[in-house]
């Protein structure tokens, strides 16, 4: 039986920048990942995989450089302190690391039409090149065609990049909705332009669909959904319907077992109300976060603002705070939405002294880099604040 100190699963952003923290202080890690050499920032693979060439951006702080070991592992029994990796070999640790991540959903039935695929890794960005190649020429004449007509099913920032990077490629893109508009979780304002810029670039949108709205289609793309990679863990610790492992405010699961990213819900601690952090900063910023703690140098709890961004064709959004879909007051937009960036402020509520508790940008990395650094100050802006003319994000952030 093999020995190490503190195993980390998983070589994306949270386990390989937690195992870089762990390293630097001078601890014994083994890192364990099937492939960590194909470990990408999404964002840019979605937004390249129509393109000539794939850009396989690496993960920031990834498995470079870090001595890790490749294999899947298939157990974890957390009394005997042990990890089976390929079901033959027992590594035992004294703190365990899960990061994971998830996997993309398949669509639960059959696409009529071409093969169906999901995004969430290089090898899934390869086999729809693969299928676009093939589906670029017809059967028998083997000429190119004009473009691939693709379906996409999902509602989601993904479903929004696949739909747009198709389109500018030259291919058709037809999106079903499971609502009257995309990204349920943003506010009507940003969700709403975001759905009209696509359409006037072409892409076709089916409003509130079904299965009986689902057209033919040579190749469909799945963006309904990820599966945290969690299912060789006993069935006792408590978990998602997605797979994702409570954790408290310490990211901690059970004695000496965290989890961190995609893999884990904070279910204790202000961090709480945020609900999921599924992004990539927050998966570092939690990674890096949790190797000062097990080596002793980090706060009592993890904390940060969390934010996300997407790639949606000659734009960004970015999200920082809490998700209009988890507060209750009414949204200021500051700015014009018609023009090329704006914000929306987020309430706590709808009184004049409600705090702001999150900011949606679309637009330049700027404006919402001064989202965050308001949302961190001690004294946030309340509601009137923010709705009197003179309010600047910018010159709040600076402290003016």
């Amino acid at each position: 039986m093999l020995h190490s100190p503190i195993v980390v699963l998983g070589a994306g952003m949270a386990g390989s920048s937690c195992a870089r923290e762990l390293l630097a202080a001078g601890a014994e890690v083994t890192l364990i990942d099937a492939v960590p050499e194909a470990t990408c920032e999404l964002p840019p693979l979605s937004k390249s995989l129509f393109k000539e060439t794939l850009d396989t951006v690496p993960l920031a702080g990834a498995a470079h450089g870090l001595e890790y070991r490749q294999g899947t592992v298939t157990a974890a029994d957390p009394s005997a302190r042990t990890v089976t990796v390929d079901d033959t070999t027992d590594i035992e640790y004294s703190q365990l690391v899960i990061a994971t991540g998830m996997t993309g959903l398949p669509y639960p039935g059959q696409l009529p039409g071409g093969p169906a695929f999901t995004l969430h890794s290089l090898a899934d960005a390869e086999a729809i090149r693969s299928s676009l190649a093939a589906s670029a020429y017809e059967s028998f004449t083997r000429q190119p065609l004009t473009g691939v007509d693709i379906g996409i099913v999902g509602s989601g920032y993904l479903a929004l990049e696949l739909a747009r990077g198709a389109v500018e490629a030259g291919h058709h893109a037809t999106v079903y909705l499971r609502r009257d508009r995309p990204l349920s979780y943003l506010s009507t304002e940003t969700a709403t332009t975001l759905m009209d810029l696509h359409a006037r670039a072409g892409v076709k949108f089916v409003p509130d669909s079904t299965p009986d709205d689902y057209a033919l289609h040579e190749l469909w793309l799945v963006a309904i959904g990820a599966q945290a990679n969690t299912e060789f863990l006993p069935a006792a610790l408590p978990r998602e319907i997605t797979g994702a492992l409570h954790v408290d405010e310490c990211l901690r699961v059970a004695p000496d077992v965290y989890a961190l990213g995609d893999a884990s819900r904070i279910t204790a601690g202000p961090m709480a109300a945020y609900g999921r952090l599924e992004s990539e900063p927050m998966a570092g910023s939690q990674g890096r976060w949790l190797g000062k703690r097990l080596t002793g140098t980090a706060a009592e709890a993890w904390a940060d603002i969390p934010w996300h961004w997407s790639f949606q064709g000659p734009v960004r959004v970015f999200t920082a705070g809490m998700s209009a879909g988890r507060t209750t007051g009414t949204p200021v937009v500051l700015g014009e939405p018609d023009a090329k960036s704006f914000q929306v402020a987020l309430f706590a509520g709808d009184a004049s002294d409600s705090p702001l508790v999150g900011v949606e940008t679309l637009g330049t990395p700027q404006l919402h880099n001064a989202a965050k650094k308001v949302l961190a100050q001690p004294q946030v802006p309340t509601r009137d604040e923010v709705e009197a003319d003179d309010f600047d994000m910018r010159a709040r952030a600076r402290g003016r």
